[in-house]
């Protein structure tokens, strides 16, 4: 049941009725009082809870700091004390003990909330998609009616509409548009159906409109029950019969209509406040501390400058009010303790703020929104008041001293709020007890009263959890997953440096009897000097000096920190590779990559379907209550639909899928699979981070490339490619075939042509052989006679080399000299040459008488004689 009778009263009633006569101060303070007890047990109840001392533990993580080394940053503001109600402290660097011990922090957990939070974000938050979507709400009687292609028949006239080119073309004369012939029955009505007309009744009056059909559209027929619709000025072969199915389209087609446009007018106030950025620090603050917090829709002023034109042209600000939402520190929000995990189960919701002096005096200028001035000086004379309230938030600054406005949001009894807007309580149904209702506070002095702006009134409040606390509205951090890896990192740092301290030089002992230094100075330096004691009675002064050496454990420090290093991507689900980092959990392969991917990705399903459920769908759904209520917003933006709010955990999903999107590639390319190639190159497009619409053609060009005449069926490609291959392979055979006539023809002309050249080459050839038999014959002969000529000059003159050598034999055995035996041998030479010459003589008488001549006449020649030859007679003793 809604509280309010019409729309929430406006900021100037408010003021009257704050400001009036009828209301006495008393009965704000009053108020002012009950809420301040609300607000103590709201504020004592999340001290109890142990959350505060998390979150400051968390912050300190976040931002490097400890015990230890908290007198280091003493002056900031994140200097809190240790224990929740214990005073501020100031620890000094370099205090006794601390002095020469390491206080260094690795801000490991500031490394994993920056990465969590980044790879969060990048998913949930794409630059070119929207996490939501409206779509109509299906009523059964529209859901049946889709179907039902019978006629509207309205007093016995079937009603037609005009054609549509989805009807194709007209096939002849509309049968059944017009009233049936004399004496012939009626036709047939629909069957009945909730969008079906029944029969007329007798008497021919008009039946009222069937259940459940909607309302006629502009341009449409009216529906059953109104009166027949005049006759359309198109020809009758030009209208097709009006169908229940026809209407049902419409009204679906107007209800998808009014659903995109409420989609995209809620999208881009989403924009205009700059969702991205503050759900940006929603996720930090879900990482950091365990919860994030977003307020909305809450109305907002809207600036813009317009030109005015005309004869007054110039420039004019409007002013427009418009939902929005934005970021709230967690530490300012103080749900009801009975909410459990869930803000919105809760009665009520306290957030603070703070505020200077010149702020709350800005604020009395806003009495049409409903500040009192009166109230608002009150809290300005007692002035700023620091309560143990504020002391929870460490964002404060220590040297700060604001004013605390607390903005209350929940019910109030229907008495308390007539006490404070009764023209708004006269509005409200009298039945209720109570009044969904926002009140703002001063020092526990209320300063403004309104309605909730929403009917429902449901909280503008909206928190995620990174992980779930069981009970609690506030969840688990990054921080909190990672604090015992975080302490074990600094223990075994520190435990290292402090090592690597001791152990770099020795532990020197000095009896200080045995020797003084000269200076006087018992430091240790180098090349300095040192006087033996006359009393002391060591024999050996290296006695009065010994060193020790500390061990350096620094290897063993080094396995606990990488034990940490591991236990920490355990503990968070944030494995190195995620950052972008490889350590000795890196995989190798290419399964383990994946396989730790898969790991990886539940996280980030988790973390989707947590920010569905706390922040997309109940923000969503509040905006479009906020624009039913909207008298600004037309009735077109306006209907019954359904809100799709799942669509981060879509968007991790599709971040999930990128890689198996970019294989998509031949199968979108496959028509059997019946892909289409524009969708799938958006989602790979999207994948990327890309616009797909700086790749597409544009309406224009798409809408000429549409027009052209589609391509032809594949089927009726190939079979025209099978029937130009076969004429061209007729055309082929056919040339074929007359080139190898052709070629046949001078094939053999060229045969004969060659007989007859063979037969001239083979008499050459007969002619060329015989006349080289003879001319080798020939060279034969010259050769043989060339060789005979050099082998008879050769045999000469070895002969006559011969001859010499006897000549000087013979002459150094006679003891003659070279001319004695030369004339000798020329004695000799010439008798022989007679013998020669006789012979011949002789030979060609013989030639001439066949006598052969006397074997007596030739001079025999010198034999040896038998027996031996005395010394030096070889050649001269003889016969």
């Amino acid at each position: 049941m809604p509280i309010h009778k019409g729309p929430a009263p406006s900021g100037t009633e408010v003021a009257d009725a704050l400001q009036g006569e009828d209301v006495p101060l008393k009965a704000l303070d009053t108020i002012g009082l009950a809420l301040a007890t609300r607000k103590s047990e709201a504020v004592n109840f999340r001290r109890s809870s142990g959350i505060e001392e998390t979150w400051a533990n968390c912050e300190d993580a976040y931002n490097g700091i400890d015990d230890a080394n908290r007198g280091e940053h003493s002056g900031s503001r994140w200097v809190k004390p240790t224990a929740m109600n214990a005073p501020l402290t100031k620890d000094a660097p370099g205090k006794s003990g601390m002095k020469h011990k390491s206080t260094v922090f690795v801000r490991l957990t500031t490394r994993y909330v920056d990465v969590g939070t980044a790879k969060v974000g990048e998913i949930l938050l794409p630059i070119d998609d929207k996490a939501f979507g409206f779509t109509p709400t299906p009523l059964p009687a529209l859901i049946k009616g889709a179907e039902n292609t019978s006629q509207i028949v309205e007093g016995g006239v079937g009603l037609s509409r005009p054609r549509t080119e989805q009807d194709g073309p007209a096939a002849g004369v509309l049968q059944g548009a017009t009233p049936p012939p004399t004496g012939a029955a009626p036709p047939a009505p629909a069957p009945a159906g909730p969008m079906s007309a029944p029969p007329p009744p007798a008497g021919g009056a008009v039946p009222p409109p069937a259940e459940g059909m909607p309302p006629p559209a502009e341009g449409m027929p009216p529906p059953p029950g109104a009166p027949p619709a005049p006759e359309a000025e198109a020809p009758k072969e030009d209208r097709v019969p009006l169908t229940v199915k026809d209407v049902v389209e419409e009204h679906m087609t107007i209800a998808r209509e009014r659903a995109k446009k409420a989609e995209t007018r809620i999208y881009d106030q989403w924009v205009e406040c700059g969702h991205q950025r503050e759900m940006r620090k929603v996720l930090f603050d879900a990482a950091r501390l365990g919860v994030g917090v977003v307020k909305g829709p809450i109305p907002t002023v809207r600036r813009s400058v317009v030109r005015r034109k005309g004869k007054r042209s110039g420039i004019e600000v409007k002013e427009t009010i418009v939902p929005s939402h934005a970021w709230v520190d967690p530490w300012n929000i103080f749900p009801d303790p009975n909410c459990g995990e869930n803000i919105h189960n809760g009665d009520y919701l306290w957030e603070r703020d703070y505020y200077s002096e010149r702020q709350l005096r800005n604020l009395k200028k806003l009495s049409a929104q409903g500040y009192i001035a009166d109230q608002i000086d009150k809290a300005i004379q007692i002035g700023p008041r620091r309560t143990k309230d504020s002391n929870s938030n460490p964002n404060l600054p220590d040297n700060n001293d604001p004013y605390e406005v607390w903005f209350y949001h929940g019910t109030l009894s229907l008495e308390d709020f007539k006490e404070i807007n009764p023209k708004a309580a006269a509005d409200l149904d009298e039945e209720v007890d109570q009044v969904y209702a926002t009140v703002t506070m001063v020092n526990d002095i209320v300063i403004r009263g309104t309605v909730n702006v929403l009917d429902s009134g449901d909280l503008p409040y909206h928190s995620m959890p990174w992980t779930r606390r069981s009970g609690f509205w506030a969840g688990v951090g990054v921080s909190e997953q990672i604090s015992a890896p975080q302490r074990i990192v600094n223990a075994s740092t520190r435990s290292l440096l402090n090592n690597a301290g001791i152990s770099s030089g020795p532990q020197v002992v000095i009896n200080r009897e045995g020797v003084r230094p000269a200076n006087g100075d018992w430091e240790i330096t180098p090349n300095k000097v040192w006087y033996s004691s006359k009393d002391s009675n060591m024999d050996d002064v290296r006695k009065t000096f010994i060193s020790f050496d500390i061990g350096n454990v620094g290897d063993q420090m080094l396995k606990i920190i990488e034990y940490a290093m591991r236990l920490a991507e355990e503990s968070t689900n944030i494995p190195l590779i995620t950052q972008g980092q490889s350590g000795g959990t890196t995989p190798e392969t290419y399964g383990a990559a994946e396989m730790q991917n898969n790991n990886a990705n539940q996280l980030l399903r988790a973390i989707g379907y947590t920010f569905d459920d706390h922040i997309t769908e109940p923000l969503v759904h509040q905006y479009y209550e906020y624009h039913l209520l909207d008298p600004d917003v037309p009735d077109e933006e306006k209907g019954d639909v359904r809100i799709h709010a799942h669509g981060s955990i879509a968007l991790v999903e599709r971040s999930i899928q990128d890689r198996t999107i970019g294989e998509m590639t031949p199968l979108a390319q496959d028509p059997q699979f019946g892909v289409d190639p524009k969708k799938w190159f958006a989602e790979l497009s999207r994948s990327k981070h890309l616009d797909p619409t700086r790749f597409q053609f544009s309406k224009e060009e798409q809408k000429q490339k549409d027009a052209q005449p589609p391509p032809e069926a594949p089927a009726v490609t190939v079979a025209n490619i099978k029937a130009e291959t076969a004429k061209a392979q007729i055309e082929a055979e056919a040339a074929r075939a007359k080139e190898d006539n052709a070629l046949a023809m001078e094939i053999a002309k060229l045969e004969a042509q060659t007989e007859i050249e063979n037969e001239k080459t083979r008499s050459e050839t007969l002619r060329l052989k015989s006349q080289l038999d003879t001319d080798r014959d020939t060279a034969y002969v010259q050769a043989e006679t060339d060789r005979t000529r050099s082998t008879f000059e050769h045999n000469m003159a070895m002969l006559a080399l011969k001859k010499q050598l006897a000549q000087l034999e013979f002459a150094s055995k006679h003891q003659l000299s070279l001319d004695q035996v030369k004339a000798r041998l020329a004695d000799t030479s010439m008798r022989l040459s007679v013998q020669r010459e006789l012979a011949a003589a002789q030979m060609k008488l013989d030639a001439h008488t066949h006598h052969t001549p006397s074997a007596d006449v030739i001079m025999k020649p010198p034999t040896q004689t038998p027996g031996k030859a005395g010394p030096g007679k070889a050649f001269t003793q003889g016969a």
